[in-house]
């Protein structure tokens, strides 16, 4: 039965993968994504499967079967993505074990090594390992290894590039759970018996936190299925993700993902059914039935918590003055901490600054086509190099890029914050209901269904789908700019709401099935006060971590389709006989990565290094500040930071003076009597 099971829900993944397949076509029909064209190419997709025809490769006059045809590039993408999946996974577990038995100072300097491999786009990580293999070369004579290909196939810096991701990303997320795990009373229990600290770590932490490392590794493979499409583009490699952007049609999407998709699906369904428990808890305690409207009505007041796991506001009374006064005292102690206020004011700085430049500054872009030379005669033209002029010299146009820099900030972060944002909230709005009233068969189709999303690209089916709106053609916009802006906003949200959904929401069941919840529960405790009280300190620590990773996945996306010249709110395309470089048309700073492969094999460093530098601090400012509001959310439920920094002054208590103590201070209330006795 079970594996009848296994292979409907496999059935039902293929099905979204043909949307996902047919999505661009049905898209040339009626513009933006509409639920209509899609259904029709769909029908009109599982139609042509049943004619041979369909199933013919075929490129100019070579004609193969595409199932062959694809199946060498799909194994040698496999090869780069699943060693750089598991040597990642092993290194990060290692890692982290060993991290345990570590000083401090040590695992601090070890957490900022990552955060610091984790701000580094792996666009610029690849291109920075090509150019340290040139400059050995240049110097030794000794090539070190391939790192480009042509005819011969090259696999270990794919590997190693692509590795650095599943490393970062799984290694936190194992420290997080081992943290979390430390604190729990079994731990001290099993250490008061003398159990050593190595057998709790192996025999319960690793044990109770794999179904959550689980569920987090589908996101990072999910993240590196992205990564390894722009690795494949930046090392000439022919593999199954060149194939899936350079075929274009609706059977070489479908297959490739098809061919992606299997291993993983199968992979991922046994490790479920291995970290299963094997007594499944109930979901109600014996002999105390909660009945549905009990459910929704701990609900309802829930999701207005979920709004924001900052802020809790209460509808239902209560002025905007006193709601503005509780949202001011819930915000305090965040603005208290150190690393969350760098963070915030770089990031706000940047932000203003944007702002400033494009309302007050005349000419917010300047560009300089020529320079001279003092006397008179023409010195050169675009690009120009760092000058007075100029800080950080021009592009090939001879616009600034200190100035697009600094004007495209406010998009760049402003958006990314409000994509990441909206993946969040609206994420851990559906996980509520999700996680307590949706139960039984339709629960696991949901699960399958969504699972078949953290197997396909996300870079990919990002420019799939936001080619046709955001590319300027022959005749114009067909949209205007808030239009184009508004569906890549949307996109890219509801692209990722469903993982978020799933993933909270399997999150929140297991936290509900812990043994204090039970007891809560049987105490008498409702819904309300439990999800208030025991689930969301639990859980916002978790999603300002997803927050996080978010806002870096999506500044990532940005640098990913900024590479293939498809820039947030639109594509400024020339088509006159004067060939100009595609432009961003609101100066966002993924529009000034386009042409970098050519420009970092040249002399001409200025027009990318730069941008990628704002990139990384960017994403070191978002990190800071999510290890403050940890540091917050851990505070408030009582687990103590050490050293954490707060702007509060500490008030010194006086020490108390002594004083001399007198023999007339006291007497004995029964004195008489006793000296009778005595």
């Amino acid at each position: 039965m079970r594996l009848i099971k296994l292979f409907i829900y496999y059935i039902l993944g293929l099905i979204g993968i043909m949307l996902v397949s047919v999505a661009p076509s049905s898209m040339g029909r009626g513009g933006m994504l509409q639920i209509g064209p899609l259904i029709q190419e769909l029908m009109l997709f599982i139609e042509k499967l049943f004619e041979a025809e369909t199933w013919i490769y075929q490129l100019e006059s070579y004609r193969e079967n595409i199932i062959t045809f694809l199946w060498d590039p799909y194994m040698y993408s496999m090869k780069i993505l699943l060693g750089a999946i598991i040597i990642g996974f092993f290194i990060a577990f290692v890692l982290a074990i060993i991290t345990l038995y570590l000083p401090k100072p040590v695992v601090s300097f070890i957490q900022r090594i990552m955060n610091i491999f984790e701000a580094i786009p792996d666009l610029m990580f690849a291109f920075m390992i090509q150019l340290l293999i040139v400059y050995i070369y240049k110097q030794t004579g000794i090539l070190v290894m391939e790192f480009t290909t042509f005819d011969q196939k090259i696999v270990a810096l794919p590997m190693f590039v692509l590795a650095v991701l599943p490393t970062v990303s799984f290694y936190k997320i194992v420290m997080m759970y081992f943290e979390e795990e430390k604190r729990e009373q079994y731990v001290e229990f099993a250490k008061s018996k003398g159990v050593k600290f190595s057998g709790v770590i192996f025999k319960h932490i690793i044990r109770n936190m794999a179904p959550n490392a689980l569920f987090h590794s589908k996101i990072i493979i999910w993240a590196a299925l992205s990564s390894l499409f722009v690795v494949e583009w930046i090392f000439n490699i022919q593999g199954i993700m060149y194939y899936i952007y350079a075929g274009f049609s609706p059977m070489v999407i479908a297959m490739a993902l098809f061919y992606v998709f299997t291993p993983f699906f199968f992979i991922f369904s046994i490790a479920e059914m291995f970290t299963k428990e094997k007594v499944e808890r109930s979901e109600v305690v014996k002999n105390r039935k909660v009945r549905l409207q009990e459910k929704i009505k701990g609900i309802i007041p829930a999701l207005q918590y979920a709004l924001h796991p900052l802020v809790h506001v209460r509808i239902e009374g209560g002025s905007f003055r006193r709601w503005a006064k509780s949202t001011a005292n819930s915000l305090k102690p965040y603005f208290k901490n150190m690393k969350f206020l760098i963070g915030f004011l770089f990031l706000l700085g940047l932000v203003l600054m944007s702002f400033y430049q494009s309302i007050f500054v005349e000419d917010s872009v300047s560009q300089m086509r020529y320079t001279y030379n003092e006397d008179g005669t023409l010195k050169g033209g675009p690009p120009h190099p760092p000058s007075e002029e100029q800080p950080l010299g021009s592009d090939r146009l001879g616009f600034s890029i200190f100035d697009q820099i600094l004007v495209g900030a406010k998009y760049t972060i402003i958006f990314a914050t409000i994509i990441a944002l909206l993946r969040i909230v609206l994420g851990a709005i559906i996980a509520i209901p999700y996680a307590f009233l949706i139960k039984g068969k339709f629960k696991r189709f949901i699960d399958k269904v969504v699972d078949s999303m953290h197997f396909i690209p996300l870079t990919v089916i990002a420019y799939l789908l936001l080619y046709p709106v955001l590319w300027k053609g022959p005749n114009g916009w067909g949209y205007t700019e808030i239009e184009r802006i508004t569906y890549q906003i949307v996109l890219l949200t509801v692209l990722v709401v469903p993982l978020i959904t799933v993933l909270v929401g399997n999150e929140v069941k297991m936290l509900f099935q812990r043994e204090y919840m039970i007891s809560a529960r049987t105490m008498g405790g409702d819904w309300w006060h439990i999800i208030k009280t025991h689930i969301m300190p639990h859980m916002a620590p978790r999603l300002g971590v997803l927050f996080g990773q978010q806002f870096i996945q999506v500044l990532l996306i940005f640098v990913h389709l900024g590479l293939f010249k498809l820039f947030f709110g639109g594509t400024q395309v020339f088509y006159g006989l004067l060939k100009t470089p595609p432009t961003s048309s609101t100066y966002e700073w993924s529009g000034m990565i386009s042409g970098m492969k050519n420009e970092m094999m040249t002399s001409n460093w200025w027009i990318v290094y730069p941008v990628f530098i704002a990139f990384v601090l960017s994403i070191i400012a978002m990190q800071i500040m999510l290890q403050g509001m940890k540091e917050v959310q851990q505070y408030r439920i009582g687990v103590g930071i050490p050293n954490m920094k707060r702007f509060k002054r500490k008030k010194r208590e006086k020490p108390e003076q002594k004083q001399p103590s007198e023999r007339e201070a006291f007497t004995f209330i029964h004195g008489g009597n006793r000296s009778q006795h005595l």
